[in-house]
């Protein structure tokens, strides 16, 4: 009875979810045998979002802001990363993980997903989602939580270089940029540096938190209370995309 329970907590992934919302675990197949695990959280809607979460793996705030995503009409495919690659949760991990294989996870979310098709990468995470995109098809938009796309952390003062992909990437994307963070003074280099390479780019500032604000420990009020705002954030700017482009 103890390993069963013990199974049924790990394809959970820890899920404390309303009852059918979860729709279990998708084990999408890659290359040289591999596969990247995917929780998938359904809904009724017609919007979905494939969700890669940062260098610091998957988190309960992942979770949480998932399962408020499902409720809101969002089939959400949250991806556990580096734990299908048993790699840990350091930014030094984004770099293993192969552009082919999420750009075939990319594809077949594309392929089974609903009429309104999302990605979503956070942190240092950005990097392989944008590789990845460069040979997957094209979503319908794509969302970025303070991305870290340096080559190394800009010291203060100093100018900031950008990774090649940053320039290369033709995407609609909206930056989703708190004001405490580091990034928050790169923004708008960022900005021209995306768009030189023929992306459209929309910035939203979120006032008065830090990077990681909705999972972090040691969280502020004002960052606890914006991760709860976050689903309904996130559902704000796919719904923007369509605005966005005429559509």
């Amino acid at each position: 009875m103890r390993i069963f329970l013990l199974l049924i907590t790990s394809s959970l992934y820890l899920f404390l979810v309303s009852p059918g919302l979860y729709a279990g675990q998708l084990e999408i197949k890659v290359n040289n045998g591999n596969s990247i695990s995917v929780a998938r959280l359904q809904s009724a809607g017609q919007t979905s979002l494939l969700w890669l979460p940062s260098e610091h793996g998957l988190t309960e705030g992942d979770k949480q802001v998932s399962n408020q995503l499902s409720k809101l009409g969002v089939d959400v495919w949250l991806v556990d990363l580096l734990n299908s690659y048993f790699l840990p949760p350091v930014a030094s991990s984004i770099n293993k993980l192969p552009d082919d294989d999420i750009s075939r996870l990319i594809d077949e979310f594309l392929l089974r997903a609903k009429k309104q098709k999302f990605v979503l990468a956070s942190g240092r995470s950005a990097v392989v989602l944008l590789r990845a995109l460069k040979i997957s098809k094209r979503p319908d938009g794509v969302m970025l939580i303070s991305p870290n796309l340096y080559t190394a952390t800009p010291e203060p003062g100093n100018k900031a270089i950008y990774l090649p992909i940053t320039s290369s990437t033709k995407q609609d994307i909206i930056i989703l940029q708190p004001q405490l963070s580091p990034w928050y003074w790169q923004r708008e280099k960022q900005l021209k540096v995306l768009e030189s390479g023929g992306s459209q780019v929309g910035v939203k500032v979120l006032k008065g938190v830090r990077d990681r604000f909705y999972f972090r420990p040691d969280a502020m009020a004002s960052e606890q209370s914006l991760e709860g705002d976050l689903p309904k954030i996130l559902l704000e700017k796919m719904k923007s995309f369509k605005s966005r482009s005429g559509k």
